[in-house]
């Protein structure tokens, strides 16, 4: 077969026997290295033609190949559905609404990305300290705020509301303790230093109990939720939405639906004791009648003769959450609102005295008023009763002497 072309492919080839007829002894690698480069030309034709030719594409390989080298290093594919986001949305970021009161924006899309933000954040620039409190201290106090403004970037927040800082910060808190996970490989962005600070905290006797009661903490609650890496908060929303016909859901129902293992379709032992005390209580209130009691109140008073430290209401946002060591924003307004209060209501009392005093000063100078007119009407009637008696008097003298006068006259022409 002689030497040609394939016009429908464009490939150039070569038969069998011309390539052995090619080929000597005496300059085999030239004539082999010369096939080579044929074969190469024409597997280049076939790839720009994307037709699979397994031959050519075997052509000058030297021997097993290395998938690992061929390929490049996967790039990092963090933050890309933030990114995704504002391709579909024109450019606008996701924006995350907060809410007071809750440890999570309630709805659970925002909430993953906010924490996984916060996340991604903390294993990749923040400073990992050895404990919560040494973020207080003058060299590190400028780690959080930052480290919010930094995350804030991505989302459309307002990094000056206290709600969203508070939200945030809590969130690199319990982001903050899974540090045993980097104990096993030293982050790049951690010093020697650092890293060893971290190894010798969390190596140490004291920090090791600290743990294990936290971990027997953990086992001893007895109404372990059922919503799986969701928290209160989304799930709730989520619920809102999906089950509720976008309402609030009661206490009483939300309790049921957060503590049903979805495979068995049950409560467990101390959850079932629980809900049916909360439905017992509810039914009274409903037959009592007269002072009406809330569901949370119910859930609030049976949570509390099964654990003193419940958190179930306070990440509904029902109720302050127990035993916090730092007060709320709500909490912290509570008696500058009081003080305003006491301050406006004082006012309004002096206000009233003021009020009180010139309605009396009013009512003195109209009653003084009405009785200077009553005295000189009375005066008035008085002097016309006395002007009317002297013109009647005047009448009756006058009329004495004229009927004198007839008398006289009449005497007189009757002599």
């Amino acid at each position: 077969m002689s030497k040609g072309e394939d016009y429908s492919s464009g490939w150039e080839y070569e038969s069998r026997d011309e390539e052995e007829a090619n080929y000597d002894e005496v300059s085999g690698v030239a004539k082999e290295q010369e096939l080579i480069n044929v074969h190469m030309s024409n597997a280049k034709v076939a790839y720009e033609l994307n037709i699979l030719c397994l031959p050519y594409a075997l052509v000058g390989s030297t021997g097993p190949t290395n998938s690992e080298s061929r390929r490049g290093k996967r790039s990092a594919t963090i933050g890309h559905g933030l990114q995704e986001y504002v391709k579909r949305n024109g450019g606008r970021k996701m924006k995350i609404d907060f809410s007071e009161g809750r440890a999570r924006p309630a709805d659970s899309n925002q909430a993953s990305k906010l924490t996984s933000e916060c996340g991604i954040h903390t294993r990749n620039k923040m400073h990992v300290a050895t404990h919560w409190k040494d973020y207080k201290e003058p060299v590190l106090a400028h780690i959080i705020p930052n480290a919010i403004k930094s995350v804030a970037k991505k989302f459309e927040m307002d990094t000056k509301d206290e709600v969203a800082k508070d939200v945030c910060t809590k969130i690199f808190q319990s982001v903050g303790r899974t540090v045993e996970e980097a104990l096993s490989k030293r982050p790049c962005h951690v010093t020697q230093e650092n890293w060893e600070d971290l190894v010798n905290k969390w190596s140490d006797e004291r920090n090791q109990e600290i743990s294990a009661k936290n971990k027997q903490n953990r086992e001893a609650v007895k109404h372990q939720p059922k919503t799986g890496s969701r928290c209160y908060i989304a799930h709730f929303h989520q619920l809102k939405k999906d089950k509720y016909n976008n309402e609030d859901p009661s206490p009483i129902d939300f309790f049921k639906d957060t503590h049903i293992d979805k495979k068995t379709g049950r409560m467990s032992e101390e959850a079932q004791i629980a809900y049916t005390a909360m439905e017992n209580k509810r039914r009274e209130a409903q037959s009592e009648g007269g002072h009406l009691v809330s569901d949370a109140q119910i859930v609030a008073e049976v949570l509390k003769e099964h654990t003193a430290s419940s958190t179930f209401l306070s990440s509904m946002g029902l109720q302050s959450r127990p035993g916090s060591s730092k007060p709320s924003a709500s909490a912290l307004r509570i008696p500058e609102l009081e003080e305003r209060v006491q301050q406006q209501d004082m006012e309004a009392r002096e206000a009233n005295e003021m009020y009180q005093q010139e309605l009396n000063k009013k009512v003195e100078a109209q009653e003084y008023a009405l009785q200077e007119m009553q005295r000189k009407q009375q005066e008035d009637l008085e002097a016309v009763k006395k002007s009317q008696q002297e013109r009647e008097e005047a009448w009756a003298k006058k009329q004495a002497e004229t009927d004198a006068l007839l008398s006289f006259l009449l005497r007189k022409h009757g002599a």
